[in-house]
């Protein structure tokens, strides 16, 4: 549509071409003339990203004056003052600076954080991001790499481990010998590298020391050839486990002995010792306490004979010894004494000829007296009769003329010194060395008892007889013979004695 306004510079109309020389204004598809109005209004359509963003940017102050659309079809003009006031105003505290690999780090408010490049860096804005990100890139543009020794450069300029393929192969992201890469030619030109000897040409062999043994298979450790050494607590020590293998393993002497550590025994470091150093034994009667390095003597006594001998568990044998002599005890006439220990066991046999008391036989009396009192087992003799009451006694006397001097029969005692008593009928008295005591025999004294004394040396010592207690002798208290051969015959009444 076309016409000619009334006035110049109406407003919301936009000039095409050149407003100073062109003097027909027009209105564009993206307007719409609002005639209640007499103003130009934009169409739904009328202003797309497009149209905005490919408009010029003008610096704006805070005197400028923004375009708005309001409810989708009115432009409206706001100021920039207005705008700030509308948002609100406001402080920022800090803010947070992240990197890709997880690392962060706080920026306060009024701080500055600059982005530099140096080199082949490169720092670029991302502001279609969200957050907002700052992308820091490089580039090896300026970088020249050279291959090395086993490394070679493709047309891509790509770098390749090198093998000859016959022996090595790179398969995947490793170098790995091929199978058969190895041949026994290679191998015979080897040269023998640490611990082992050869090569040049000859087999390579493992370099064995003292304690090493080389079989066809397998290198061994061989500990019969170590020398002996004095071991200290937390020293180590080789073992061999129990598998077919044999491999081996160390061990602080600690270990071993936390190890063998069980009931009765403790391990303290490197050292085992006896939870209890002593032990009771006990009897049927009776109790003793041994401790360790005392020796438990386990004897037989008489007729046992013991023996300990070693063995799972150890034993104590105990034998019966002979405790007599062998044979057959005992007969017809003779009956057998035993003797038998505290443990019922026969230590000896004997024989005795049988003697029955009379106690042990109840007729024994009667019987006897029966048997015994008869006038055929008593017979008068010239100096005995018996008269035989049979089965109950017998009584016996001397007839007046049964005893004759030529049947008597008197002691002679010449062995009497000082203090000595009497007590043989004839008795022969030395002084010789001195004065000489002897005492009569002590009452009571059958009546009739007759004593000789004599006196047989030729010294002038004295013998004197004296009374035993109060009996007198004439009287007298004693009696005293001085002379040699002097003598005194003494017969006694019963209580005291006369001198004949």
């Amino acid at each position: 549509m076309a016409y000619y306004p009334k006035e110049r510079n109406v407003s919301g109309i936009f000039y095409y071409g050149n407003a100073g020389s062109n003097q027909v204004l027009e209105t564009n598809s993206n307007f719409t003339y609002e005639a209640s109005t007499n103003t130009a209004q934009v169409t739904s359509t009328g202003i797309t990203v497009g149209g905005i963003t490919n408009q010029i940017q003008a610096s704006t102050g805070n005197g400028s004056d923004l375009i708005l659309i309001a409810s989708g079809t009115e432009l409206r003009k706001l100021p920039l003052s207005t705008l700030s006031a509308s948002l609100g105003g406001g402080t920022m505290n800090n803010w947070e600076l992240s990197a890709d690999n997880g690392t962060s780090q706080t920026v306060s408010d009024t701080n500055q954080v600059d982005f530099s490049g140096a080199g082949n860096i490169t720092i670029t804005q991302d502001e279609s991001s969200s957050p907002y990100r700052v992308v820091i890139s490089g580039s090896d543009a300026n970088t020249t790499y050279t291959a090395g020794s086993g490394l070679n450069e493709d047309p891509s300029n790509t770098f390749n481990v090198q093998t000859d393929n016959s022996t090595l192969e790179v398969s995947t992201d490793i170098v790995r010998v091929k199978n058969a890469g190895i041949t026994p030619t290679q191998i015979a030109t080897s040269v023998a590298g640490n611990g082992l000897t050869g090569g040049a040409g000859s087999a390579l062999a493992v370099g064995a020391g003292s304690l090493i043994d080389v079989t066809a298979t397998t290198v061994d450790v061989d500990l019969t050839e170590a020398a002996a050494a004095t071991i200290a607590d937390n020293d180590y020590l080789i073992f061999l486990d129990g598998g077919a293998a044999g491999a081996e393993s160390k061990g602080s002497t600690r270990d071993l002995t936390s190890l063998l550590a069980g009931a009765g025994l403790t391990a303290t470091n490197s050292t085992l010792s006896l939870t209890n150093s002593s032990v009771t034994v006990q009897g049927d009667s009776g109790s003793t306490t041994l401790d360790l390095g005392e020796t438990l003597d386990i004897g037989g006594g008489s007729g046992i004979l013991t023996t300990v001998s070693a063995g799972s568990p150890e034993q104590v044998t105990v034998n019966l010894t002979a405790l007599g002599t062998a044979g057959t005890y005992g007969s017809a006439s003779e009956t057998v004494t035993l003797t038998v220990d505290n443990n019922g066991r026969i230590t000896s046999a004997s024989e005795q000829t049988i003697s029955i008391t009379s106690s042990e036989i109840s007729d024994f009396t009667s019987a006897s007296e029966t048997a015994i009192f008869t006038d055929a087992n008593f017979v008068d003799s010239s100096t005995i009769d018996f008269t035989v009451s049979a089965g109950a006694s017998v009584t016996a006397a001397v007839p007046d003329s049964g005893i004759t001097e030529v049947k008597r029969q008197r002691t002679v005692d010449s062995s009497l010194v000082d203090t000595n008593t009497i007590s043989s009928d004839v008795n022969l008295v030395s002084a010789a060395g001195g004065n000489v005591l002897v005492n009569l025999p002590a009452p009571p004294i059958s009546a009739g008892r007759l004593i000789y004394i004599k006196k047989t040396d030729s010294s002038s010592n004295t013998v004197t007889v004296d009374q035993n207690g109060s009996e007198t002798i004439d009287g007298g208290t004693s009696y005293v013979l001085y002379n040699q051969y002097e003598a005194v015959t003494l017969i006694c009444d019963g209580t005291n004695w006369h001198v004949f």
